[in-house]
């Protein structure tokens, strides 16, 4: 009976807040008894859930030694910033935990990110997973925590096995579901920006990346994968103004990262200004957002040609250009010759020829220069700019910088005068 009660409150929560919650007891502390949202294997791999695990046992014993009080909110922060708000409910001789969350009160940025990689250990093809798991994350304020966790107690308090009467305190009726969702409606206005909000500062980083890269296919992918995001924006309302706002944004963004990935400034500021002035004069939506794709991908173009790969074939500009892409990633002769649909045999021959340079003395001079931009500009660790750039072991990544700098990276660093970091 008290397990289709909390299954059902949980449904309705998480139908209502869009947050997953978890039915867990003091006589199964190591797995859920139930799950509503995400995934929990999801959970135990990336949002601190063995803390979670560990917090809960604690109060559990404070339960049963009668040191905690029952049916009060908990909010639990993880190391990694995670947020859990706890509701603890005595039913016969077991404590029920009622969980909602995670929930993060701020995006980390991509140094944050990649931070949390490394300290999680995570081997190069769980990265993508953890990134995706991170966006699906609901990003909320303090307050909303708060007031999100008052919910979860308003729905679980007191006489669990009859939630209807919390709301007959409220309400004085009887309708379940659709008071909940008003209470929630009218009592925790919701953050209608926040989504909307993440999607964008994802955008933008994408964007800067693609961009510092010249991967002009990339930003096109970009600009696509979030076109629900431009289109919630059409509106003719004061001739597109919020639209054309975005895209002075984005603008402002390709120019500043086309400068910093060594773009000439001045074509760069004068692009800028001219596409400032031009879409001021665009009224259809559609012609907005084509006219602000098609600049966007100018300024990767602009990157992409600055690297001296005029004297190269077809064949060898692509292959180097892709390395610069894909630096961090293995590459193999097959790949790319896959890649360009040529023979492996001859794409080797080709770039000896042409570059005077294998292609693992290639794919280690991209590497070792972006190397050294994270030595200088970042107060990473050796070993976390060796993962950044795409080698899994620290003295391998010394070796090489050696080979092609001629001093270690730690020596580099401090020739080079890196004031901030502190060995």
């Amino acid at each position: 009976m008290i397990e289709s009660i909390v299954n059902e409150i949980m449904e309705l929560y998480t139908e209502t807040t869009k947050l997953t919650t978890i039915y867990m007891d003091s006589s199964h502390i190591t797995y859920p008894l139930s799950i509503k949202g995400l995934e929990f294997n999801l959970l135990m791999k990336y949002a601190d859930f063995d803390e979670l695990i560990h917090f809960l046992d604690s109060k559990f014993k404070q339960i049963t030694t009668f040191t905690m009080e029952l049916n009060t909110l908990h909010t639990f922060y993880t190391r990694n910033s995670f947020v859990y708000n706890i509701i603890f409910i005595k039913s016969s001789d077991i404590i029920i935990a009622l969980i909602a969350g995670p929930v993060i009160t701020d995006m980390p940025d991509k140094i944050a990110i990649d931070e949390t990689l490394n300290n999680k250990s995570l081997p190069h093809y769980k990265r993508n997973e953890f990134s995706t798991f991170l966006n699906t994350i609901p990003l909320v304020s303090t307050e909303r925590i708060k007031q999100l966790g008052k919910l979860l107690l308003l729905v679980s308090e007191t006489e669990i096995q009859n939630p209807n009467l919390i709301l007959q305190k409220i309400y004085g009726r009887k309708t379940y579901d659709i008071d909940i969702k008003k209470y929630y409606v009218e009592t925790i206005k919701p953050e209608y920006e926040t989504a909307e909000l993440r999607n964008f500062y994802r955008f933008g980083i994408n964007l800067i990346y693609k961009i510092s890269h010249g991967d002009v296919n990339g930003v096109k992918e970009a600009i696509g994968e979030c076109a629900n995001l431009f289109m919630e924006m059409r509106t003719m309302e004061d001739n597109n103004r919020l639209l054309k706002n975005i895209c002075i944004i984005i603008f402002s963004i390709a120019c500043y990262s086309a400068i910093q990935a060594n773009a000439p400034y001045e074509p760069m500021l004068y692009r800028l200004s001219k596409s400032l002035t031009k879409i001021e004069k665009l009224y259809i939506p559609g012609d907005i957002v084509s006219y602000m794709s098609t600049t966007v991908e100018s300024y990767a173009h602009a990157v992409s040609v600055t690297a001296d790969n005029s004297n190269y074939s077809l064949h060898i500009s692509r292959v180097i250009q892709y390395i610069k892409n894909h630096y961090t990633e293995k590459i193999t002769l097959k790949h790319l010759a896959e890649y360009i649909k040529i023979n492996p045999v001859y794409l080797s021959s080709l770039l000896k020829k042409e570059t005077n340079m294998s292609l693992s003395n290639h794919i280690n001079l991209i590497r070792i220069e972006e190397s050294k931009k994270l030595l200088i500009n970042t107060n990473k660790s050796i070993l976390e700019i060796a993962c950044d750039v795409g080698y899994n072991y620290q003295n391998h990544f010394n070796t090489v910088f050696m080979k092609y700098v001629g001093q270690t990276p730690l020596q580099y660093r401090q020739r080079r005068g890196n004031r901030n970091y502190e060995p």
